[in-house]
């Protein structure tokens, strides 16, 4: 997650670089060099960022609600199920009813038959009780059919609360989820945070490793915002970013870059993989030049450099020389059909080097 989350450079550096035509880090020409232009719209296609202040309220929100919903649900549930219980017990009593009034009916129609047989003059006061009797059951078949309806009804929301209270479980679960991640995110902020201010003091230490000693004092502080958009203030105050020199600013970018891996090197005095820089020296003076060829093989355990013929004269060879750190040196050379060689050299052969 860490991996994912980390925001190495800001995307407005990458943008504004494909725009002026110009790597805002390096300075080299896009135009020159098509293939850092294509590795920079590579970063833009898999470039990533993180955004969690909005998910965090909404995942507040919902435990406050889950919590709210668990403490009230027992209760409403114990009333729905004593109210169905009621219902159902209201419900046999009236079936017991009407059971004994079907009795009773039987019984009053027999008798009414026997009195119809014996006395016409008591007739119409039986046909009254059965009348009434039929009323009766009537209206006892009416409330049955309520009760019946109520105990649907309860049924139902007996149903719905026992779903809700299983959404409410899931909900839960995912809040305690939640909670975890955000414990484990905010681990990885405040680490992320620990790696900006490591940063920034890097850079300023590389960078004063690679300058001339002049210029040394010029950088009294680097700070690295969350998008790693980077900010050089000097000794007034006043950021100096925009204000400092092409050379400056490709020896800044240099040390960007070391800084970057002196941290992925996890605080080993030696940077451990190789570091590959393409025209490091275009924009550079050659006292700065010289400076960088002597410095730069102590802070890193394998330097590998694509040089043009301007910036490998007999000045720079003579530095490498004094290095005493060149492993190989190597020369492109096109050839008649077209075909590019890769020669083997050496410092010390001034014609093919």
């Amino acid at each position: 997650m860490r991996e994912d989350q980390r925001d190495l450079f800001s995307k407005q550096v990458l943008t504004q670089s494909l725009q002026n035509g110009v790597c805002m880090l390096c300075g080299n020409d896009l135009g020159n060099h098509p293939e850092a232009e294509q590795h920079i719209n590579k970063l833009l296609e898999n470039y990533q960022s993180s955004e969690l202040s909005g998910i965090l309220d909404l995942v507040e929100r919902a435990n406050e609600r889950i919590n709210e919903d668990s403490q009230t649900l027992p209760d409403k549930m114990n009333n729905n199920y004593q109210s169905l219980v009621k219902s159902a017990e209201e419900a046999e009593k009236a079936q017991a009813i009407i059971d004994r009034k079907s009795v009773s009916l039987e019984a009053n129609m027999d008798m009414a038959r026997n009195l119809e047989e014996k006395e016409h003059t008591t007739l119409p006061e039986l046909h009254a009780k059965v009348n009434d009797n039929k009323a009766r059951i009537i209206s006892n078949e009416d409330k049955l059919e309520q009760l019946s309806d109520e105990i649907n009804s309860n049924q139902k929301a007996r149903e719905d609360k026992l779903n809700e209270q299983s959404n409410l479980a899931v909900q839960k679960s995912v809040a305690d989820k939640t909670n975890s991640i955000l414990q484990e995110l905010q681990t990885i902020v405040s680490e992320y945070d620990e790696a900006r201010s490591e940063l920034s003091q890097q850079v300023k230490y590389m960078f004063n490793q690679l300058i001339t000693e002049q210029d040394q004092r010029l950088i009294k502080e680097v700070n690295i915002s969350n998008n790693y958009e980077m900010e050089i203030l000097g000794e007034n105050g006043i950021n100096l970013l925009n204000d400092i020199s092409k050379g400056q600013s490709q020896v800044l970018s240099l040390a960007f870059i070391f800084a970057l891996a002196k941290l992925a090197s996890k605080g080993r005095d030696e940077i451990d993989f190789p570091l590959f820089v393409d025209t490091p020296f275009a924009r550079l003076d050659s006292q700065i030049r010289d400076h960088i060829i002597q410095k730069t093989p102590s802070l890193s355990s394998q330097w590998v450099l694509l040089l043009t013929d301007t910036e490998f004269t007999t000045r720079e060879k003579s530095s490498f020389i004094q290095s005493n750190g060149v492993g190989y040196v190597y020369k492109l050379q096109k050839d008649s059909d077209g075909q590019t060689s890769i020669l083997k050299s050496s410092l010390n052969d001034q014609e093919e080097a």
